[in-house]
């Protein structure tokens, strides 16, 4: 059963209906408009504060199939190159941390939850750095131990 969900799950037509059905909910999403929002503040006839902002109305369908897409693309660059992912985890767990700090308060427990997060983040990412050199000495030691053949 395990086997035959892998099978399915890794398929080209897969992951062509994922890609189609992510690109019809995007469509979706911009269909159902943008919100371009502008505000301004007057005080005694002068311009004190002007704030403006965008933001898109996103559907549960789309946030899910992007981050499906975004964790496949993520899966793929780790197999790619481990050593580039893992200082990847690292500065996302340091942008973690520190958005965490700046943004909660301290004695609020998501605060401290994200500050674990992001710890278990960068740990990983070095963990995995430490495995891509160990992989790389390796595969240079194998090489330098091969014996070479000469042609007479």
């Amino acid at each position: 059963m395990l086997k035959t969900l892998v099978r399915v799950a890794s398929s080209r037509w897969t992951k062509l209906i994922i890609a189609l059905l992510w690109f019809g909910s995007l469509i979706l999403v911009l269909q159902r408009g943008w919100v371009w929002e502008s505000h301004e503040i007057v005080d005694k006839g002068e311009l004190t504060e002007h704030y403006s902002s965008f933001d898109v109305e996103r559907t549960p369908l789309f946030v899910w199939l992007t981050m499906m897409l975004l964790g496949y693309a993520a899966h793929l660059f780790k197999k790619w190159s481990l050593g580039s992912y893992g200082l990847l985890e690292v500065a996302c767990g340091l942008a973690g941390g520190f958005i965490a700090i700046g943004k909660l308060p301290l004695d609020h427990a998501p605060a401290w939850v994200g500050l674990t997060v992001s710890t278990f983040i960068i740990v990983r990412g070095a963990g995995n750095i430490v495995q891509a050199v160990e992989e790389k000495e390796h595969t240079t030691q194998q090489a330098r131990d091969e014996p070479r053949t000469t042609r007479v």
